[in-house]
């Protein structure tokens, strides 16, 4: 519930996996309304060159 009220930032702790990620949420149960609205802003041109992790390199990660 506390993902809804921080716009994601719960879940920051996944930040720190992934420096450059633009995303907080990994998972599809991970609220993260900060990465919807990147998506947004990336959709209508706004924004651009955002990096998001693929699920490979989460799986890698979560494997070390």
């Amino acid at each position: 519930m506390l993902a809804i009220f921080s716009w994601g930032q719960s879940w920051h702790n996944n930040h720190h996996a992934f420096l450059h990620s633009a995303i907080a949420g990994f998972e599809w149960w991970q609220i993260d309304p900060g990465t919807w609205f990147i998506g947004f802003l990336e959709f209508f041109g706004l924004v651009w060159n955002v990096h998001i992790p693929t699920a490979e390199m989460i799986q890698t990660k979560l494997r070390s």
